[in-house]
């Protein structure tokens, strides 16, 4: 499959979303940006596409309930199609085509089970199994994070000063930072003996981009200086003591972990799912986000829920309200 229209979501459909409603979402493959009040489905429609394109299933229980069937639509005439079964076990027969997930929880009052199915065609209507279809399709969420503290198991995984479910993201995120520049200099240093120039090193794609993660986050804090480094050091303007991420605020490491996430992606096509992903920022950073996450990766789809004004400025036309894409059964 061409990855230039293979990546990209072009339509999605919710039947019974809440029990009552219908969503009809055409999408672009660059910018989406989902609108609505608190409680109109928003975070449900994304965690769900999200859930469906990375396991083929949506395995939280209280977010299957809330919806009867999904349809999603992909640039090249692929189509996903998802549905919630009630059934009794001994009646139900299973059929070709589909693959199955059933949550051992997910029993009725009655008695019936809730059983999920999914079914994957391509653009001539063939059926192909979910694992087969989703290899190489890579599918991300960004998600408005709370500061809680990890449990001990967790904890002791970490480095540093590291405690906060935040700051365990963002570690993953610098350790396969660090994995991928060890790649890049692998495949771009000559053998003994035969030194690279820097200038030179520097004209290779892979190790711009490499380094735009740093101009492009050093443009965002300009209270501090970025130092390259394996563990994302920062010094304040002024100061000669380093700081590390740990003590940065919560708006601060919600952008450094988007950041490295859009980073790592290594410019590759790609769909990220962004939950309010600007909650905490301040509002200059939340005017030039999206610009400057598709510098960092202008191959990525984005849709993205925000109550922010700010967001938006510059994509008023890729807006789409709640209350657009909704009716009533």
């Amino acid at each position: 499959m061409e990855h230039s229209s293979y990546y990209y979501i072009s339509a999605i459909k919710i039947q019974n979303l809440f029990g009552d409603r219908q969503l009809s979402w055409q999408t672009l493959k660059d910018v989406n940006i989902l609108g609505g009040t608190n409680g109109s489905g928003k975070s449900t429609v994304l965690k769900a596409c999200y859930a469906l394109l990375k396991d083929g299933c949506i395995k939280d229980e209280k977010l299957s309930n809330l919806l009867g069937a999904v349809e999603i639509d992909f640039a090249n005439g692929s189509r996903l199609k998802w549905e919630r079964v009630k059934i009794q076990s001994s009646e139900y027969q299973r059929e070709e085509g589909f693959d199955y997930y059933l949550n051992d929880k997910a029993i009725g009052r009655d008695g019936f089970l809730f059983l999920q199915r999914i079914q994957v065609q391509d653009s001539t209507g063939e059926r192909s199994s979910f694992s087969e279809w989703s290899q190489g399709l890579d599918v991300y969420l960004i998600n408005s994070f709370e500061q809680k503290l990890l449990n001990p198991e967790r904890i002791q995984t970490l480095q540093g000063n590291d405690r906060t479910y935040l700051d365990f993201l963002i570690h993953e995120q610098i350790s396969r930072r660090n994995a991928i520049f060890a790649r890049i200099m692998e495949e771009n240093l000559r053998p003994t003996g035969e030194g690279v120039e820097i200038s030179e090193l520097l004209k290779v794609k892979d190790v711009k981009n490499f380094f735009l993660f740093y101009s492009i986050l050093q443009s965002f804090l300009k209270n501090y200086k970025v130092l390259v480094d394996s563990r994302l050091t920062l010094k304040r303007n002024g100061y000669s003591a380093t700081l590390s991420y740990e003590d940065l605020s919560m708006g601060e490491k919600q952008l450094i972990l988007l950041l490295l996430m859009v980073s790592n992606t290594a410019q590759a096509p790609c769909i990220f799912f962004m939950d309010e992903p600007d909650l905490g920022m301040h509002v200059e950073w939340k005017e030039i986000l999206i610009r400057k996450m598709r510098a960092m990766n202008p191959h990525m789809q984005i849709l993205l829920s925000t109550h922010a004004p700010s967001m938006i400025e510059g994509w008023q036309n890729r807006v789409k309200e709640m209350g657009q894409i909704t009716s009533k059964n």
